[in-house]
């Protein structure tokens, strides 16, 4: 029994000392630099930072778009690019047409889509433009286009919270409340979309437009597009408007801003104190203040109808007139004032 104790204290004693020499003389590395050294290889794979960068979209040798700037990092695991101060151009026919400046952006590459962050945006016609610097006064989104009725063409400009452009459908998308003018034109709604050259816009989300200098107080629709080259406004789905005391609705409305005109287009109705007007079609103009229905026109009082080719009202008299084959005209007590 005192043998074996003996044996057992002189195992413990042999493995002390063999942990001893192999504390001492096997060389190891510092546990606080192998955990550096694995932080340094991961951000090596993950991140890489850059000074004055410079992107851009050719295609066949025509460029498309260019982004420019100082400072910039990516994470090649998200895909996501971070921006600082960024400048930006959208070419076509090998000219720019949208140019840009952000104090940041975020480019998330693998859905080639591109957030600004509070850019600037402007033409080369306003590039130089001194309504730029008073854009940084402003709160919110605003965009400002010229028309054709316009003396100077001085290009367009806009400021926006946030823009998100969307390189693979090439568009422009600007959400959560916004302020649109152009020209006579001045309205608001929740969300504007257009392409890179910001010719073809369509704006959504409860849009209202008015026509100042003019008897047409709102326009109303589900969704209104703006074509900057035919000075075309068009509103579809739901549209309801009101001209002076008159309100109306119809399926689509198109105003053109060159002739001041602005056509109803399907299921046409018009309402003034006790009368209703119908058709299918129909014009305003805003200089002789007339409303003109064609196309299957009726007009409605209480019990009584009347039809014709076309009827005829008189904003400024508040008369109403049947042209065609029924030739009637309503009495001016019918429309006057009380």
């Amino acid at each position: 029994m005192e043998l074996l104790k003996k044996i057992s204290f002189f195992i413990f004693v042999l493995f002390i000392l063999l942990l001893f020499v192999w504390a001492l003389y096997v060389p190891k590395k510092d546990v606080t630099d192998m955990i550096q050294s694995t932080l340094d290889e991961q951000k090596g794979k993950l991140d890489l930072f850059y000074k004055g960068v410079a992107f851009q979209e050719t295609i066949n040798g025509i460029k498309y778009w260019e982004i420019k700037a100082k400072t910039s990092s990516i994470n090649k695991t998200t895909g996501i690019a971070s921006l600082e101060e960024t400048e930006g151009t959208f070419f076509r026919d090998k000219k720019p047409t949208l140019m840009f400046v952000a104090p940041y952006a975020v480019w998330k590459m693998n859905e080639r889509e591109i957030t600004l962050i509070n850019p600037i945006g402007y033409d080369s016609k306003s590039k130089n433009s001194s309504v730029i610097a008073s854009l940084q006064n402003k709160n919110g989104n605003y965009f400002q286009f010229p028309s054709s009725n316009d003396k100077k063409d001085k290009g367009f400009i806009f400021k926006a919270q946030k823009l998100v452009w969307s390189i693979k459908n090439k568009a422009i998308v600007c959400d959560k409340g916004l302020w649109i003018k152009k020209g006579e034109i001045s309205g608001h709604a929740q969300r504007l979309k257009g392409d890179t050259s910001m010719e073809k816009i369509e704006i959504s989300g409860n849009p209202v437009i008015n026509i100042v200098n003019s008897n047409i107080s709102t326009i109303e629709a589900d969704k209104f597009l703006m074509d900057r080259n035919k000075d075309l406004i068009i509103a579809s789905g739901k549209v309801t408007f009101k001209i002076d005391e008159i309100k109306g609705s119809t399926g689509k409305a198109i105003y053109n801003q060159k002739e001041k005109n602005l056509y109803l287009i399907d299921n046409v109705i018009i309402k003034y104190k006790d009368f209703k007007a119908t058709s299918n079609q129909a014009k305003y103009n805003i200089f002789d203040q007339k409303i003109v229905l064609v196309d299957n026109s009726k007009l409605t009082r209480e019990l009584s109808e009347v039809t014709g080719d076309s009827i005829v009202i008189d904003i400024k008299s508040k008369k109403v007139a049947i042209l065609g084959k029924s030739r009637a005209i309503i009495p001016d007590k019918g429309l006057d004032k009380k």
